[in-house]
């Protein structure tokens, strides 16, 4: 690691408002700039510890002697924060412009626009509120629109936050209160909620709602919750003869409902429903798109439609459960069909360029210019770097490509970091330990910031040390074709180790354990996953045994070389149960054995790029391609030959048709 050390950087030139924030704070800005970084990050930490044993008095010393320097907004915050009634909203308005892209200024309006819901300054709030995720604050503006008059705002915005399936936050209740009272919802409304509200088994707050049910209606509310728990109900058409909104919306629910466990029955009943009842377009569209997204799990989305009839579905998530239903069913002209009429944004380009190309090549009789098309969609794809760009360059029997444009890092560029006051005290509350707030300030300024300045920043931390904090902001810095910043070659000598010992190939090692942990040794998931390849104590301690090695405690797989050893033990095992299949085995270890056997059972008979698209877990679906295009850029970077997929992997199900022209991995120069 180069050893750097940044000093003191003046702020930039502010407005008079600003100006007039500092001396508030009771900052002279004539003051001295602290110009030794260490003595001034000592004299930071000095500061905090003053502030929360309340020596006030020697906290305001020592920020004076601070100003200027990157760190001084930090304790100018805590200031603020203390005691936010002595601050007008244009201080704290310039406080944010002051210190913008930086996150903490930013936290710090959030928490002063929480600070006037508490203290019931709904005109401030009203005038100043900006989105937030919370609901609570997203009510505590509506009420500030209604106590200030703006009623009919207010209302307007009511639905988003009362249309759903669960109950509102109290700050909700008395816009809530006065939304029912003056009769601004509508039944449809209503009816949304019910079902939403039985969907998400809230059965006291479906009882609630049942109060606004008009009254023609009662008794069809009461049995959409019998057609929740029962929806072969639905079967009795004469019991839901009358054409309401009402009877509709109870047949829909309950069809969705159906769909999966009867999907004969639910299609009938559809059928049948649909033609005795005036269901509206909007009505159609969602009742189709439920039962199409179920049926297509299944492959049977013939039950509602000849292929070359199913309407294209706007809902992303439904659109590519449709049309991989279709290529699994052989349905190329209709899956080509909807790939061609759809925007590509629906999948993502790269998809929708491979899912194009596939589709055209088992498309024996489509027209010229459309296969054009998808043969100028597979060569702009195999141009780029990543899972599918990989797949569609060895299909096409080109080399791949990697791209790889490092960032340089001297002393101009330094020089450039230390002018930027958030780049800069990202760096002091790195060497200060404090890894938290540098990490959550990392994320939020590699993105605001200019694209160069932002790759210069996550340089400038990867070269301290931080390499996983760097690797998980490439993306949103800009950095991500710098190929050494993102694909390290951490712990490099224990992965060759366990690769000798195992049988494990280096390259799929590395590019695993990057995707569970980013190398970080002390990394933990939610699930109690631990260390580098993210394994599970009972795994660990399955393992070990079968390896006659001593049982290890949970903290004990925070040691890189034991975790290694035990991971990669793991994953030999679950390369020999695939046959040396590096999907299957990754699937295995991100999803488990059991999904994965359920998966092969349900889509085994398939080529190995459907059956990893059609992996029902997501997150499983989108590792297992980033653990085989992160392999792929790992022997690349080892120099190792390798195809993108071998053998085995290209044999799998049905087999890759057409023919596969492999390619090898071109060597880094």
């Amino acid at each position: 690691m180069r050893a750097r050390t940044f000093g003191a950087t003046p702020c930039a030139t502010v407005t008079l408002i600003a100006i007039a924030l500092l001396a508030s704070l009771g900052i002279d800005q004539a003051s001295a700039n602290v110009d030794d970084a260490a003595s001034a990050r000592e004299t930071y930490q000095a500061a905090v510890n003053d502030f929360n044993r309340r020596r006030f008095s020697a906290f305001e010393e020592k920020l004076k002697s601070l100003v200027g320097h990157p760190l001084a907004a930090l304790l100018e915050q805590r200031k603020i924060r203390r005691n936010f009634s002595k601050y007008s909203a244009q201080e704290i308005l310039a406080f944010r412009e002051t210190h913008s892209p930086s996150l903490f200024a930013e936290q710090l309006f959030n928490d002063w626009l929480a600070h006037l819901r508490r203290r019931g300054d709904w005109k401030s709030l009203a005038r100043y509120y900006e989105p937030q995720r919370s609901a609570e604050m997203q009510c505590a503006y509506l009420r500030a629109l209604y106590n200030t008059g703006q009623r009919e705002k207010a209302f307007e915005l009511t639905p988003r936050l009362w249309v759903v399936g669960k109950s509102q936050h109290e700050e909700c209740d008395p816009v809530f209160d006065a939304w029912l009272a003056k009769k601004h919802h509508t039944q449809a409304q209503v009816w949304d909620r019910l079902s939403l509200v039985h969907t998400s088994g809230q059965r006291g707050l479906g009882n609630y709602l049942r109060r606004f049910v008009s009254a023609e209606g009662k008794a069809m509310a009461e049995e959409m919750a019998r057609v929740h728990q029962r929806p072969s109900r639905l079967s009795t058409t004469s019991r839901y003869a009358r054409d309401t909104l009402a009877t509709r919306r109870v047949i829909m629910h309950g069809l969705g409902r159906m769909v999966s466990s009867n999907p004969e029955t639910a299609i009938s009943l559809w059928k049948q429903y649909k033609a005795s009842h005036s269901f509206g377009d909007e009505e159609v569209k969602r009742t189709e798109t439920k039962l199409l997204k179920a049926l297509a799990h299944l492959d049977r989305t013939s039950l509602l439609a000849p292929a070359k009839q199913l309407p294209i579905i706007g809902d992303a998530r439904v659109f590519r459960e449709v049309v991989l239903s279709l290529m699994r069913q052989g349905a190329w002209e209709a899956a080509f069909d909807q790939l061609a009429d759809a925007s590509p944004d629906l999948l993502g380009l790269d998809t929708w360029r491979y899912w194009l190309w596939l589709a055209a090549e088992h498309h024996d009789a489509l027209p010229p210019e459309d296969r054009q098309i998808a043969i100028e969609a597979a060569d702009a794809l195999a141009k780029e770097r990543g899972y599918y760009g990989f797949l569609m360059a060895m299909r096409l029997g080109q080399s791949p490509s990697y791209d790889h444009k490092p960032i340089a890092l001297g002393e101009a560029e330094l020089a450039r970091l230390e002018a930027l006051p958030a780049a800069a005290r990202i760096i002091h509350l790195y060497y200060l330990g404090e890894e938290s707030m540098a990490r959550r300030e990392l994320a939020h300024v590699a993105q605001a910031l200019a694209s160069a300045d932002a790759r210069l920043l996550l340089k400038r931390v990867w070269e301290m040390g931080w390499i996983s904090d760097a690797m998980l902001n490439a993306m949103r810095g800009r950095a991500e074709d710098d190929l050494n910043l993102r694909f390290p070659l951490a712990y490099e000598h224990l992965y060759r180790q366990a690769a000798t010992r195992t049988g494990v190939s280096l390259p799929l090692l590395m590019g695993l354990s990057r995707q569970e942990s980013l190398f970080r040794v002390n990394a933990r998931s939610s699930a109690g996953a631990r260390g580098l390849m993210q394994l599970m104590p009972g795994t660990a301690r399955e393992v070990a045994r079968k390896l006659g090695r001593s049982q290890p405690s949970s903290s004990d797989l925070y040691q890189p070389e034991l975790n290694i050893a035990l991971g990669s033990a793991y994953l030999a095992a679950r390369l020999a149960e695939g046959d040396g299949n590096r999907a299957l085995a990754a699937a295995a270890y991100n999803g488990g054995p059991g999904n994965l056997n359920k998966w092969l059972r349900a889509y085994g008979n398939q080529p190995l790029d459907l059956f990893i698209e059609s992996i029902r877990f997501s997150e499983t679906r989108e590792y297992v391609k980033l653990v085989l295009s992160f392999s792929a850029i790992y022997a690349w970077k080892l120099g190792v030959d390798a195809p993108f997929l071998n053998e085995s992997e290209i044999e799998f199900g049905r087999g890759m048709k057409p023919k596969v022209a492999i390619a090898m991995h071109a060597q880094p120069s």
